[in-house]
């Protein structure tokens, strides 16, 4: 079943895992009742129709994993402790939400991934993350007068307009799978001119060991081991990784949540293989990382721009409808 729903999946090899389900949980699709059904079919179904963006019918039931993850029960499972936590902060996004954020915050410093020297570098900073969703907004002076400025896969902004994307960078999100890519010697990934400042934060352990920068690199806390509803987008993985380290706040430009599913031209390298964003939702579904957003934005710990703070004053519902909208085919 893991093999299936790795991104990026095939959502023909994945209709074709459904029909050969016994029939038991085959007619379970046909909308049987969620609280008859084990967390492990439960999320099947949710990773299914986020593979056909049917993300008002997903809705559902990311709200009862999501009940679920909160649940006491729920510490016996791996990571089960942080489950709790992290469904409960999602899910009281006022008065507790703050203490649980703290709590978690407080246990990640003695798991792998935690740095204290990065922790040195962003504690009490304001930091700003640059994603790669095209605009036309003019953000580049607010990003470069923030303490700190965060890519994503980009460690060099030459090649882009400045106005629109300022000029500093100081810290690198690199995603497991660039790490792979990195190490391949026909593909330029960065340009090698930039500031040996830069600190790079890569995802996936294994690639440490291959990462060319690894005097510099360190491993980005692992969050999907907690999140049961769908492994964290590239930007929303680096705000926790910048908060858990004691960033003050953490300001978002040019991120869409896949809305308008294009990058800026020159995001990715040219012989990279581009993301077909209708295939990413089984692996990345929107829910979390909507909800996860407008949570830390409660307790004052995440700031947007313009699109950015449009998008976080939807409601979960109208935002999974117009991300329906968008991708429905």
């Amino acid at each position: 079943m893991h093999a299936l729903l790795e991104y990026p999946h095939d959502e023909d090899d994945l209709a074709e895992y459904i029909e050969s389900l016994p029939e038991k949980l085959r007619n379970y699709y046909n909308d049987e009742s969620e609280s008859k059904v084990y967390l492990s079919t439960l999320k099947l179904k949710y990773r299914f129709l986020n593979s056909r963006n049917l993300f008002l019918q997903s809705l559902k039931d990311y709200n009862e994993i999501l009940r679920r993850d909160a649940r006491l029960i729920s510490v016996v499972r791996q990571a089960g402790f942080r489950k709790i936590l992290w469904a409960r902060f999602i899910l009281n996004r006022r008065s507790k939400a703050q203490y649980n954020f703290n709590l978690f915050k407080y246990f990640y410093k003695y798991f792998p991934g935690y740095n204290r020297q990065f922790e040195s570098k962003v504690s009490g900073k304001v930091v700003a993350i640059v994603g790669g969703a095209p605009s036309d907004n003019k953000s580049g002076k607010a990003i470069d007068n923030c303490d700190l400025v965060a890519r994503i896969n980009v460690n060099s902004v030459k090649k882009f307009d400045p106005e629109i994307l300022g000029e500093r960078t100081d810290i690198v999100y690199v995603r497991g799978e660039r790490g792979e890519a990195i190490q391949s010697k026909d593909i330029d990934y960065f340009d090698g001119t930039a500031d040996s400042d830069i600190s790079y934060r890569i995802k996936v352990a294994q690639h440490l060991e291959c990462f060319p920068y690894d005097t510099q690199a360190s491993l980005c806390l692992n969050f999907d081991e907690v999140f049961d509803y769908g492994h964290l987008n590239a930007v929303q993985t680096a705000v926790l990784d910048l908060l858990i380290h004691g960033a003050s706040l953490v300001k978002v430009y040019n991120v869409d949540f896949n809305m308008s599913g294009q990058s800026f031209k020159g995001y990715r390298p040219k012989n990279l293989v581009d993301v077909n964003y209708s295939k990413i939702f089984a692996s990345h579904p929107p829910h979390p990382q909507f909800h996860l957003c407008k949570s830390l934005r409660a307790i004052g710990l995440i700031e947007g721009d313009e699109v950015f703070m449009s998008i976080l004053n939807m409601d979960l519902k109208e935002f999974s409808g117009d991300c329906q909208k968008i991708w429905t085919r």
